[in-house]
């Protein structure tokens, strides 16, 4: 049980690492994947995908509180 919610909780804390930049700073992102001349949407796809990473981490914090449940 506590190899589980050890392994949730750092699921979590990575989703949180990941998804808080894209969340924060989407135009940067461009920048770090050479896309230079990126349209302007992809500023709403980074941040999409960053809220798709924090709930990913919600969950996995949800999860760990009880992994049998």
């Amino acid at each position: 049980m506590r190899p589980l919610r050890i392994t949730l909780v750092v699921i979590g804390v990575v989703q949180v690492f990941f998804g808080l930049p894209f969340v924060v700073a989407p135009g940067l992102y461009s920048l770090v994947l050479h896309l230079p001349n990126a349209p302007a949407w992809t500023s709403w796809f980074f941040v999409m995908s960053g809220a798709r990473f924090l709930g990913m981490a919600y969950g996995m914090f949800l999860a760990a509180r009880d992994p049998m449940k």
